[in-house]
């Protein structure tokens, strides 16, 4: 797979993590980006994709009714572990905010 980009930090440096080296586990910074289907979306940092992190795989005080949108608003900063890759039929990073997957990996 070609990784192209026309950013300078890539051209000079390349991207950190690339489909090869994402994998369960991994510990990854990454920025609220949208909102999809109840989900809230977050572009990797050093990445060129984008994982989604749903309601049940989030840590806060706040009430498991409130919507992702106020818990996680645009640009908020997110430490995450990836908990689920897939790559058929198209690639899909899950991302949780849950203690018990920080311990778990």
């Amino acid at each position: 797979m070609f990784d192209g980009s026309l950013r300078e930090s890539v051209v000079l440096y390349g991207y950190q993590f690339n489909f090869d080296t994402l994998k369960i586990g991994l510990t990854v910074g990454g920025f609220v980006s949208g909102y999809t289907k109840g989900n809230a979306i977050v572009g990797l940092q050093a990445c060129k994709y984008r994982g989604i992190i749903s309601p049940q795989n989030h840590q806060s005080g706040h009430p498991a009714t409130d919507p992702l949108e106020k818990i996680f608003p645009l640009g908020m900063h997110l430490q995450c572990k990836i908990i689920a890759f897939e790559t058929e039929p198209k690639l899909l990073i899950k991302l949780s905010t849950l203690e018990k997957h920080f311990k778990m990996y």
